[in-house]
């Protein structure tokens, strides 16, 4: 599928808790082998009674709807004569980009209607209501995860993660055009990429389907209500997002925060379990359930599942990137830089792995082998900005 990119392009990040100070929940996707869950897996969890009253909850369609003023001025720009002879989605694109300019980024999440009101919100805002703005002229949407770097930021005691999402604006289907690639039938569709601050070492991780970005939704307002303390409603909204997306190991993860945070050590337990027994995406579920042992102080079982998560093959170098980034942010250097070995091993060519190390090694004072791992992600960055800034705490390393 052939894409096509704009000068103006919107980053859509996602907030989720990643990790609670001593009980940890991350919301990063790992692959490994797992059973496959089954379609009611939820049910034996279901602790309603002990959460008090389901609160009111947004319903799907409430996220993407405009209000009649709103639908009627994008109506009016859509339908207006400059744009008659433009693409449908790129008149999508330029009508955001008049919105960017006022534009005022803040950590909430909020609904299409919302976010066009108030002209603020966080990157998932942006991508809501780019899909409310396209559903209300028939045009095409998709998402993908990208590997980057996330952003942490420290609330309350709960340290948050920034992934990376983007938005794709599909052409008309009309527009379809079939082409022979090696010998088969490829029928692609061109896009509008939607990407603000686009990243040239990002690469895509998979495709998201709608359903799964709606539970997104979800889970950022139980992220919200977990920094707020208000576990009964963080409850209940991953209740919702698993009826979006029912096999989600981040809910299961966030779930089992939950339950530990209400007091209900054994649900959570029994949740951390399931999640590391079904899940196909197990690593984060390891590692906080190896913190959540350890508070317990039961440190042979601990040790067991440390030996287990230390075994396990990822396909994917960025999950042992992203478990050291967390493993930092909690001043465990040691245990962040066996994390960034790991991916460093498996991907020598990832400067952010290099980069890892340095930066543990310089917070338990080896600066010597700081300062060679730092040449090595420099040498491995492609990015000239990148390089500029690694050359630069190669300078201050030198002068220590």
């Amino acid at each position: 599928m052939k894409k096509y990119t704009h000068p103006l392009q919107f980053l859509l990040v996602i907030f989720l808790p990643i990790l609670l100070l001593n009980n940890g929940c991350s919301i990063q996707k790992h692959a490994s082998t797992a059973t496959k869950i089954p379609p009611s897996f939820i049910v034996p969890y279901e602790a309603g009674e002990k959460f008090g009253n389901r609160p009111p909850i947004p319903a799907p369609e409430q996220i993407f709807n405009l209000s009649e003023q709103q639908a009627d001025e994008f109506s009016a720009y859509f339908l207006g004569h400059p744009q008659k002879n433009t693409s449908e989605n790129l008149r999508i694109f330029q009508y955001l980009k008049e919105y960017e300019k006022r534009y005022q980024y803040s950590g909430k999440t909020l609904t299409a209607e919302e976010s066009l009101l108030q002209a603020e919100g966080n990157c998932l805002s942006l991508a809501i209501l780019t899909t409310a703005l396209a559903k209300s002229v028939g045009v095409d949407t998709g998402y993908q995860l990208l590997d980057s770097q996330p952003v942490y930021q420290k609330q309350n005691n709960i340290i948050l993660s920034a992934q990376h999402i983007r938005s794709l604006l599909f052409v008309a289907k009309k527009t379809v055009r079939e082409q022979i690639v090696s010998g088969r039938l490829v029928i692609g569709r061109n896009a509008l990429i939607v990407d603000y601050f686009p990243s040239q070492n990002s690469r895509v991780r998979k495709n998201i389907s709608e359903s799964e970005f709606v539970s997104m939704f979800y889970k950022n307002k139980a992220a919200d209500a977990i920094v707020k303390g208000n576990y009964d409603s963080a409850y209940w909204l991953i209740r919702e997002s698993f009826l979006h997306y029912p096999t989600d190991e981040q809910a299961i993860n966030m779930m089992a925060v939950i339950h530990e945070k209400k007091g209900l050590k054994n649900e959570s337990e029994k949740l951390y379990q399931f999640g590391i027994k079904y899940a196909k995406n197990k690593l984060d579920l390891l590692r906080n359930y190896h913190i959540f042992l350890k508070s317990q102080n039961r440190m042979i079982d601990a040790q067991r599942i440390k030996d287990q998560l230390a075994a396990i093959k990822v396909p994917n170098p960025f999950d042992w990137i992203n478990l050291g980034n967390t493993a930092f942010e909690q001043n465990k250097y040691r245990e962040a830089k066996s994390y960034y070995k790991k991916a460093a091993k498996q991907a020598p060519y990832l400067h952010q792995a290099h980069f890892g190390i340095a930066k543990s090694d310089f917070k338990m004072g080896n600066i010597r082998w700081a300062k060679a791992s730092m040449k090595r992600a420099k040498e491995k960055a492609i990015d000239q900005n990148v390089q500029s800034l690694y050359q630069q705490k190669l300078d201050a390393l030198s002068k220590l």
